[in-house]
């Protein structure tokens, strides 16, 4: 649990911001550093790993849960966490990614393009057109592919992983705390429960949203769009392209119920008082990090083809939206 929290909090966000000093040098002094496609590929596919927002959102909630038994003061690392969220998302969405492999690109002599043509594949990472025969990618470097292979295959097996070990999340406890007097054992609705009762309905409203409705709506919303990418279900293409943006984007604030127990455990962990988390927070882990992979392995192009190939125009598709 704490590995996850550290890759997740301080590792990921780290090596990605030393890959912008990296790849933004390079651009601002005009020089090709050596590997450079490579840090650029490996910084955009950090920007989901970063999680230090939802951290900081899963200490407001401790923060609440610790004020009814002790008095809980913020530090001064509370207010730079916050800066550093803000900092980080500005970083992350600032400069579109096509536009700093297009300035790679003029570094190296890559005449890239982003127009179609008979003969080309667009690259699902740099968003450029190249050759149909090349690969790895003349621009970014990574694995060119007409449309990514075994797609649907893959992401309906971490699809299915999850959706069995959701049960268990929700079954086992997750959260187990004790006392020389007694020892309590909650599950996730317990919590929620638990937290209505007392009064901070807020909170058990954000810890409802983020540990059962999210997982539960990625969960269904990934079952539409792999159905759709195989039968062509009669909801537009455009739709389901919003759909799957919205689910990618969303899925990692599950994540607010795992960081607020490894709080409390590094709160409580004395012999008067100790938090230590159960088997549930493992599978409930396991499910976030898997509908992750499920979503970041389908390829959305899938939506539009099987509607070409069943003989439905673009244009006729746009007209369900």
């Amino acid at each position: 649990m704490a590995e996850v929290m550290f890759v997740l909090t301080f590792g990921a966000p780290v090596l990605f911001l030393l890959l912008c000093l990296y790849v933004y040098a390079a651009l601002i002094r005009k020089q090709a550093y050596p590997a450079l496609r490579l840090a650029t590929r490996v910084m955009v596919r950090l920007r989901q790993a970063m999680m230090v927002d939802v951290f900081f959102v899963s200490t407001l909630v401790a923060y609440i849960k610790l004020s009814s038994v002790a008095e809980v003061r913020f530090g001064s690392a509370f207010y730079l966490m916050f800066a550093l969220s803000v900092m980080l998302i500005r970083t992350s969405v600032s400069v579109p990614q096509h536009w700093v492999y297009f300035q790679i690109g003029r570094l190296t002599g890559d005449n890239a393009v982003q127009t179609a043509s008979e003969g080309k594949t667009c690259c699902s990472r740099c968003l450029y057109f190249r050759d149909s025969a090349e690969s790895p990618c003349g621009v970014c470097g990574a694995e060119l592919y007409r449309r990514r292979p075994k797609s649907l295959s893959i992401s309906s097996a971490f699809l299915t992983a999850a959706v069995i070990l959701y049960f268990p999340a929700n079954i086992l406890p997750i959260m187990i705390s004790s006392n020389p007097a007694a020892t309590e054992v909650n599950t996730i609705l317990n919590g929620i429960a638990y937290m209505w009762d007392e009064g901070d309905r807020l909170i058990a409203a954000v810890i409802f949203s983020a540990s059962i409705l999210v997982p539960v709506l990625k969960i269904a919303a990934m079952s539409v769009l792999i159905a759709s990418a195989r039968f062509a279900l009669p909801t537009g293409a455009k739709k389901l392209s919003h759909l799957y943006r919205i689910t990618e984007a969303v899925g990692r604030w599950s994540m607010i119920d795992i960081f607020v127990i490894i709080i409390l455990m590094c709160s409580f962990h004395t012999y008067a008082a100790r938090v230590i988390p159960g088997s549930a927070a493992v599978y409930f882990c396991l499910v976030v990090i898997l509908t992750m992979l499920s979503a970041y392995y389908f390829d959305p192009r899938l939506l539009w083809d099987k509607r070409a190939s069943d003989g439905i125009a673009f244009n006729e598709t746009e007209k369900h939206d």
